[in-house]
């Protein structure tokens, strides 16, 4: 019974793959190599985990390997849909994103989302979230209705704002979902950047860019004066996704929501800095180690 449950997920993988791409490889059990239809990738791999799908451009261009952390964080809030720069456990920088698969969802179009994200990250030039240009011609998603589905209770913060306490332990953290043209934005914020110093800076994206290589789904991100962590659906997500998201982001706030507010100070940064060998002018990974 498991062993058909799985091979019908790799079957429901594989389609979506062939779906979203002009050149589809298997290179492993549960595993592809595929050349996206947007122009600029060469490759992505996908890798089934259980019931996560995790995608992962290669090769990054040199610009972006040698891209300071806190350059990458300000390009993650940037970036359309769930894409994102993530500094790996070790120490590898990676341009990937998460997807949990679920029957009720469209995963090739998921998909095609995320090789549009990796494609506007590779590009090298400057980009501004997700397009919103022809939201008109849709309906925004309705955020009332798919987080009532999920089961989180939320308070409503005028009427395009909805408020979700996360499940964080002994701290009161709160997820704000709003709109993003079709789709939905979650997000939680951690702490206020304005007028820190480079130590600080430094430290901060390092902490938040390798939290988004252990946690699924989310990325950390640096918009105007705050950072935290955060999700974008590009398309309406089912209520199962927005579950996922806030599931992520309570386990993001858990290990790291606290640890980020004390990085503000220059010389716990240096400190924290020093004991991870990262030096505070350079990226925080070795030189020229990507994956």
């Amino acid at each position: 019974m498991i062993s058909q449950v799985l091979d019908d997920r790799v079957g429901f993988v594989q389609a979506a793959l062939e779906q979203s791409s002009r050149q589809l490889e298997p290179v492993g059990n549960g595993k592809w190599c595929f050349r996206p239809r947007e122009e600029g990738l060469r490759s992505v791999t996908a890798t089934l985990e259980g019931v996560w799908l995790a995608l992962v451009a290669r090769p990054l261009p040199e610009l972006l390997t040698d891209a300071p952390p806190w350059d990458l964080l300000q390009r993650n809030a940037r970036l359309p849909g769930l894409a994102k720069f993530a500094l790996m456990p070790d120490r590898s920088l990676q341009l990937r994103a998460e997807l949990q698969v679920f029957e009720d969802m469209d995963l090739g179009a998921r998909i095609c989302e995320v090789c549009a994200g990796f494609q506007s990250a590779c590009s090298l030039y400057e980009f501004s979230g997700t397009d919103t240009s022809h939201a008109s011609a849709f309906e925004k998603a309705d955020l009332k209705r798919l987080c009532a589905e999920t089961g989180w209770p939320f308070i409503e913060r005028g009427p395009d704002k909805l408020l979700i306490e996360l499940e964080v332990a002994n701290h009161f953290r709160q997820a704000a979902l709003i709109p993003a043209g079709r789709g939905i934005h979650v997000s939680c914020e951690l702490v206020t950047c304005d007028s820190l110093l480079e130590p600080s800076q430094h430290a901060i994206a390092s902490l938040l860019l390798s939290a988004s290589g252990v946690l699924r789904l989310v990325r950390g991100s640096l918009a105007e004066d705050s950072a935290g962590l955060e999700a974008t659906f590009v398309a309406p997500p089912c209520p199962s996704e927005i579950s996922s998201a806030l599931e992520s982001l309570s386990v993001g706030c858990s290990l790291c929501g606290e640890e980020v507010k004390t990085l503000r100070d220059p010389a716990v940064a240096r400190r924290f800095l020093e004991l991870r060998g990262w030096n505070v002018s350079a990226p925080a990974r070795t030189k020229g180690q990507t994956q």
